[in-house]
């Protein structure tokens, strides 16, 4: 890996690159997906959920401390040796990229609908691509500080949605808590867990993190962040739809912040759907950036 420091990041930034790499379209649909599963106890199958990526992010540090590595190219090699080593460098590169059409496709769905109704959707996927691109071509110090300067300017937008709470917030929707089997949890689970997608980045990540002991660590709070946004707005449209009506909506965090009134601004939904452009930025760009970093050293 690069010594040079444009091509380290510091834990902080990696906190801000695992949450923007995390959270994408869970924001829109997870509050539905956990609700049909397990109905008022969706919040709970969240936490289960992120008990995935705590484990894996927990098995990366362990690999690295066990190899004594310093890149993961290295360490495929190490373990699998050079020729397998760099076959699952290439099918982890490959992983990124459908990845990336993932949340391309889920965007450009969103967009489709309520933002870019006439434009051609060829058209926004190139300049989608065009502009993840351009942001991937640049260095790890790059990527950490667009992160972080997204997710203090989108923060504030999730806000929003606290007067449409506080107002009909319903404890009864939240009730009874654990009426579902543990087979439905462990569905549950499985269905949450795709909504942290994204954590694996710390695989390769790790090593561009100036201080190295720091990065586990920061690996946990990025996870840790990300399973309060989660749990705001599953919490926070379950206690106002109620389950059954939350499952009915394709978008229920949009649906909530329809409901919201506040004074000038009349259409918050529009203006957290222009915003979280720039979150969808963020994972397809990382993505990429993941592609070129296994690629680089991989052959």
């Amino acid at each position: 890996m690069q010594s040079n420091d444009e091509f380290t990041i510091t834990s902080k930034q990696l906190i801000f690159i695992i949450i923007g790499t995390m959270l994408g379209t869970g924001i829109m649909s997870l509050p539905r997906l956990a609700a049909k599963e397990v109905g008022q106890d969706a919040w709970f199958a969240v936490i289960l959920g992120s008990l995935f990526p705590l484990a894996s992010l927990s098995l990366i540090r362990f690999l690295y401390k066990k190899n004594n590595s310093t890149g993961f190219v290295n360490v495929c090699r190490k373990v699998g040796g050079g020729f397998l080593g760099s076959i699952f460098s290439a099918m982890l590169a490959l992983y990124s990229i459908f990845a990336a059409a993932i949340f391309l496709r889920n965007f450009i769905e969103l967009a489709s609908m309520f933002l870019l109704i006439e434009t051609p959707i060829f058209v926004q996927m190139v300049l989608m691509l065009a502009a993840c691109a351009y942001l991937a071509l640049g260095n790890a110090k790059i990527l950490g500080r667009v992160n972080e300067f997204f997710f203090y300017v989108l923060f504030p937008l999730f806000l929003f949605s606290l007067p449409a709470m506080v107002k009909n917030f319903d404890i009864r929707n939240l009730m009874p808590v654990f009426n579902y089997k543990i087979s439905d949890y462990v569905r549950a689970a499985l269905t949450t867990g795709f909504a942290f997608s994204g954590f694996e980045l710390y695989i390769v990540s790790h090593p561009y993190v100036s201080r190295e002991k720091e990065a586990y660590c920061a690996s946990l709070y990025g996870l840790l962040i990300t399973l309060l946004i989660y749990l705001y707005f599953v919490i926070g449209t379950v206690s106002v739809f109620g389950a059954e009506l939350t499952q009915v909506y394709t978008w229920p965090t949009l649906r909530l912040l329809a409901t919201t009134e506040l004074p000038i601004i009349e259409r918050i939904e529009f203006l957290f759907i222009q915003a979280w452009i720039g979150v969808s930025l963020r994972p397809i760009s990382i993505q990429y950036f993941l592609c070129k970093s296994y690629n680089c050293t991989a052959f």
